[in-house]
């Protein structure tokens, strides 16, 4: 009976044993297979089924293995991470293995995606498949931090993404880090530390706790170990990557910022960044639940640091107060991005650097801002104003394009060109002004301004490119300011790229000498067949009006050319069947084929030039000699009553010179003359224009003063 009690009892032993083995035991939440006889323990996975297909997807967040544990009051050393003992537990955050485990089995950690995975010092070896799935690197952890100073069998297949090791016996693996006391890594309020110098009293922060002890991350400058405070030197890259625990988050350090530091931290809402140091590429990327953000570093913010760092359904509001430049892609993408506060000294901000921020409502770049990328505020579809400061030194390509709520810009005194596509499709822009300093207008830069009404051309400028108010459904008044020197400007052509297509463009004022291509291929003008275009002055320094210039302009009423044109070319006004009033300056002495032919409205004539011009063909047959008052200098009545064309004319007057130089030829300024004389006035000592076509004291300039006058002589009706 003894004997049968005691095979009862190893048969009895033998079966639980069985059982714990084949199911696993749960002790704390990680399951293990139990070998009594010599009291080992081995993590296994969590269901029951075959070891070919195991459920281990029980397994999620941040898991730290003991080094014993206990079970009916028996102690076990967990000495081994079993076969598919995490096998695709996706939703596995970190893992820390302890020094008392020595293997680490076939398929382990499987497709498990681990942020972070600790291996203890008395690991010996490695399974080849451990961390693998074939050629998909997502199954590699980003982080590995080995704790054997002797590499383990098997240790080339881990290949971690970044890995901290104690010595450079890790020859195959990629991106390593060498800390000769990594064993002495310490944890301090949910960041892991490493000593860097013992005698420089100096660490840097290598890893996080992935849990949800860790919902405020601070690291100042320095931390205590032991009792001893160390100077934190840098927050090493993936230190809390995918931690969606950490809600904020303080940083006061001397040090920078590392790549992909903070990346995927989608809980994080608040971060206070007043590091010395750079912040690096992706450290930030991905925190979609931000919603303050005070930068104060003294370095460069990286590559695409805080993309897509907020979402639409959060309102964000971003202080970025740094010294260093702004990188490309930098804040891209921050759809709940609503406000944004930059430094007085960031020297520059990258390509694609605010794009389709789509709530920012603002913007104002300061003087310390040289450069700006392309494609900056690309599609920030909130934006209403925006001030470039006086330090940018160009408009880049696409830098404001897509942005339809904007209403006013400001340009800054050193931009030198306003590239390609700049302001296209703000078709709320309004009001622009642009600095002294800008000489080209590229393709396209203003297309689809709906509501642009009028648009002043600085004097600097040389160069306006095809298509540059294409589409411009609201641009009535265009004034190329005056220029003292005869530097021409260039403008694009009217065939297949027309500036101002589809602009409705009532007033032009031309202060200085243009050139374009008036070939037929070009389509002649960039004003040829403008049906829209009413009033065109012209002033002294422009020297030609080229051949069809003006040719079918149906609207055109009232045209005046400065003293320094000296040839109208041939159909220069043909088709302007609306023309009532033109006057030309004392230059004149060439007036090209049908130059006026079917301008059948004209009224009123003034001529400058005391000499006839010479009239090429038909160049005034179609205007009605017996209606049409011509004026003339005086003493210059007989020269026009004998000249080949002019002596057609029935009325011929001589003038005093002071009279034809004001808007009707007649000396007065009438009630009908308040829009265009206002227009041209505004704000001449800002724009560099003078209106010489009407005035209030007759020397054909109008100034800040005339304006009282003026208004008086209207008052009076006459």
């Amino acid at each position: 009976l003894v004997q049968f009690k005691r095979i009862f009892a190893a048969v009895l032993l033998l079966t639980v044993s069985t059982i714990s083995w084949a199911n696993g035991t749960r002790i704390n939440g990680i399951y293990y297979v139990l070998n009594s006889s010599t009291k080992t323990a081995s993590v296994t996975y969590t269901g029951t089924t075959s070891s070919y297909n195991p459920s281990s997807t029980a397994y999620t967040g941040s898991i730290t293995i003991p080094s014993t544990v206990t079970y009916n009051s028996t102690t076990y050393s967990v000495t081994s991470i079993g076969d598919w003992a995490f096998y695709y537990c996706s939703g596995l955050t970190s893992v820390t293995i302890p020094n008392s485990v020595t293997s680490i089995g076939d398929y382990a950690f499987y497709n498990t995606r681990l942020k972070s995975v600790t291996i203890g010092a008395g690991v010996l070896s490695i399974a080849s498949y451990a961390f693998s799935l074939g050629t998909n690197e997502d199954s590699k952890p980003i982080k590995v931090i080995w704790l054997t100073n002797t590499p383990p069998s098997g240790y080339k297949s881990v290949g971690g993404t970044v890995n901290y090791v104690a010595n450079n016996l890790y020859t195959s693996l990629s991106n390593v880090t060498v800390y000769p006391f990594l064993s002495s890594i310490f944890d301090v309020e949910g960041i892991k530390y490493v000593p860097v110098s013992p005698s420089e009293r100096t660490c840097d922060a290598i890893d996080c706790t992935y849990n949800a002890d860790a919902k405020q991350i601070d690291i100042a400058e320095t931390v205590s170990y032991k009792g001893v405070a160390m100077k934190v030197q840098t927050v090493k890259q993936y230190t809390c990557y995918g931690n969606t625990t950490i809600e904020k988050l303080n940083l006061s350090f001397n040090g920078s910022v590392g790549n992909n530091a903070f990346q995927g931290c989608t809980g994080l809402q608040n971060a206070t960044i007043n590091n010395k140091g750079n912040i690096g590429t992706q450290a930030f990327y991905g925190c979609t639940g931000l919603q303050n953000a005070t930068i104060r570093n003294n370095g460069s913010i990286g590559e695409s640091a805080f993309e897509n760092s907020t979402s639409g359904s959060n309102p964000a509001t971003f202080e970025i107060l740094n010294t260093g430049d702004i990188s490309s892609r930098a804040f891209y993408g921050c759809t709940g991005l609503e406000t944004v506060t930059l430094g007085s000294e960031i020297p520059s901000i990258g390509n694609y650097a605010f794009y389709y921020c789509s709530k920012l409502q603002g913007i104002d770049i300061p003087d310390a801002v040289q450069t700006i990328g392309t494609y900056i505020f690309y599609g920030c579809t909130s934006m209403e104003t925006a001030t470039v400061g006086n330090g940018v030194t160009a408009i880049p390509e696409s830098a404001f394009s897509g942005c339809s709520n904007l209403t006013s810009v400001q340009i800054g005194q050193k931009a030198e060109a306003i590239n390609t596509y700049a302001f296209s499709g703000c078709s709320s822009l309004a009001d622009i002004k642009i600095g002294q300093s800008t000489k080209t207008f590229g393709k396209y830069s203003f297309q689809n301004c709906y509501s642009l009404p009028r648009i002043e051309i600085p004097k600097s400028v040389t160069n306006i490119n095809d298509y540059t108010f294409s589409g411009c459904k609201a641009l009535a008044t265009v004034i190329m300011e005056e220029r003292e020197d005869n530097t021409v400007l260039s403008l694009g052509s009217n065939a297949s790229s027309p500036i101002f297509a589809s602009c409705p463009l009532d007033s032009v004022y031309i202060g200085r000498n243009i050139s374009y291509n008036t070939s037929s291929n070009y389509g002649y003008s960039p004003f040829y067949r403008n049906t829209s275009l009413r009033s065109v002055t012209i002033t002294d320094k422009e020297t030609e009006i080229s051949p069809n210039e003006f040719y079918g302009c149906t609207n055109l009423t009232n045209v005046s050319i400065g003293n320094g044109v000296t040839t109208i070319g041939s159909w220069a006004f043909s088709g302007c069947s609306s023309l009532d009033y033109f006057a030309f300056g004392s230059s004149v002495t060439q007036i090209g084929q049908e130059a006026f032919s079917d301008c059948t409205s004209i009224t009123k004539i003034i001529a400058k030039a005391t000499t006839p011009p010479t009239c090429g063909s038909q160049a005034l047959d179609d205007i009605n000699k017996w209606n049409c008052v011509l004026k003339v200098p005086e003493g210059s009545m007989e020269a026009y009553q004998k000249a080949g064309q002019w002596k057609e004319f029935f009325f011929i007057e001589e003038c005093p010179e002071y009279i034809l130089g004001d808007a009707n030829g007649n000396g007065e300024v009438e009630i009908g003359d308040v829009t265009s004389v206002l227009t041209l006035m505004a704000t001449p000592e800002a724009t560099g224009y003078n209106n010489k076509a009407a005035d209030a004291n007759g020397n054909g300039e109008i100034e800040i003063g005339d304006v009282t006058t003026i208004l008086t002589i209207m008052a009076g009706g006459n």
